[in-house]
């Protein structure tokens, strides 16, 4: 697993990355060659990329942070043509809908005084528009720029009820953190998704007489 948080998953490459958290362009392009020479030394089977493709369309790009979608493009078709000829299958995973709440570390306290002020009944949420044409934006920006070889998942669909509300609990408790990011529960609502790619791996990896079979994730 290579992480770095708020920083894109996607390699800076001929794009100028405005950094989030401290770490300057030249420090994201350090850490994107240490996470190149893993990929290239470990030669996975599956790599698997996620982020928050949508503030990368308008908050990560630079110069000065302007809204970023050629940017994202680029680093998408520059970055999954590299990734395909090194990996055995590279994943990409979309992003969930957005919770119509306030951005905070923990919606718990809202959804509770929701829970409350609906005479103890969660109420039914719809995402906004402009965050679902967001994300419809970033899907289809990802899906038109990633090598042909790559796969793009759409993980809407599972946070989505029939009458286009949004599934944000089940029996087990909540699916979301806060507004934007899933917990443990709403985590393996993704696995149906996931799972036919490590089903895959398991195969292959009965076949291999030395069990050599890897898998990578990297991402914010």
């Amino acid at each position: 697993m290579l992480t770095q948080g708020g920083t894109p998953g996607f390699f800076a490459d001929t794009n100028t990355f405005v950094a989030l958290f401290g770490a300057n362009n030249s420090e994201k392009r350090r850490r994107d060659e240490t996470i190149k020479s893993y990929i290239e030394k470990w030669k996975p089977e599956l790599l698997i990329v996620a982020g928050r493709w949508t503030w990368q369309m308008t908050y990560c790009w630079g110069p000065g942070r302007v809204p970023s979608t050629a940017a994202l493009e680029q680093a998408c078709r520059q970055s999954t043509s590299w990734l395909a000829e090194r990996c055995g299958r590279v994943v990409i995973v979309g992003d969930g809908p957005n919770l119509p709440l306030e951005d905070a570390p923990d919606n718990g306290p809202q959804i509770w005084k929701l829970y409350w002020k609906h005479g103890n009944a969660l109420p039914k949420l719809f995402e906004e528009s402009g965050s679902h044409e967001l994300r419809c934006a970033a899907m289809a920006l990802l899906r038109r720029a990633a090598d042909p070889r790559v796969v793009v998942l759409d993980t809407a669909v599972p946070f989505q009820n029939s009458d286009g509300s949004l599934r944000y609990y089940t029996a087990a408790g909540a699916l979301y953190r806060e507004n934007n990011h899933l917990n443990k529960f709403g985590a393996l609502e993704l696995k149906p998704l996931l799972e036919p790619f490590f089903q895959r791996l398991a195969e292959a990896d009965q076949q291999s007489p030395l069990g050599l079979v890897r898998s990578t994730a990297i991402g914010k």
